[in-house]
C-alpha cells in the first residue's frame, strides 16, 4: 500500500510531540513492520503540530470520515494498540485505514494503491476531541 502520487500529492500531516514520540516506539515500528508500510512512510512525514491546520487526526481521536469510492461514512477512534476493539469502532494505527487517517485534519483527502491495485481514498469530515486511550499491556512499553 503506498499514497498516490503521480497525480495527487499527500497531503501535510501533523502529530503532537507525545504521539510523535509513541509512533515511535519499538512496539509500533514491530507492528507497522507486519501490518503496514504506509505507517513507516507516514510517520516519516509527520509535522510537528505547532503548525497545524487543526484539529487533526491523532492517537485516542475520534475521527468521521467518508470513503470516497464507497461513500460510506463511519466514525473511528483511532488507537496504538494492534488489539483495537472493532465493536468500540477502534481502528488501530498499524492498519492501513489507521495508517491513513493518521495527521489529517478536516477536509484533508488521502489516497492510496491497495495491494490488489484498487485505489482508496477517504475524507476527513470532523475530528473530535481525544478519548482517553487505555494503557498498554503489562510488561510493553509505549
Amino acid at each position: 500500500m503506498r499514497p498516490l502520487e503521480a497525480a495527487f500529492s499527500p497531503p501535510i500531516i501533523y502529530a503532537t510531540g507525545s504521539d510523535h514520540e509513541k509512533l515511535n516506539q519499538p512496539l509500533v515500528s514491530e507492528a507497522g513492520a507486519a501490518a503496514t508500510p504506509l505507517l513507516r512512510q507516514e510517520i516519516s512525514r509527520l509535522s510537528p503540530a505547532a503548525g497545524a491546520l487543526e484539529p487533526f487526526v491523532g492517537l485516542g481521536t475520534e475521527v468521521t470520515f467518508r470513503d470516497l469510492r464507497t461513500k460510506h461514512q463511519r466514525t473511528v477512534t483511532i488507537v496504538l494498540q494492534p488489539s483495537a476493539s472493532p465493536a468500540q469502532n477502534e481502528v488501530p494505527v498499524c492498519e492501513t485505514l489507521g495508517a491513513a487517517l493518521l495527521g489529517l485534519p478536516e477536509g484533508a483527502v488521502f489516497r492510496w494503491t491497495e495491494d490488489d491495485g484498487r485505489i482508496r481514498a477517504v475524507r476527513v469530515l470532523q475530528v473530535g476531541a481525544p478519548v482517553s486511550e487505555p494503557p498498554p499491556p503489562p510488561g510493553r512499553s509505549i
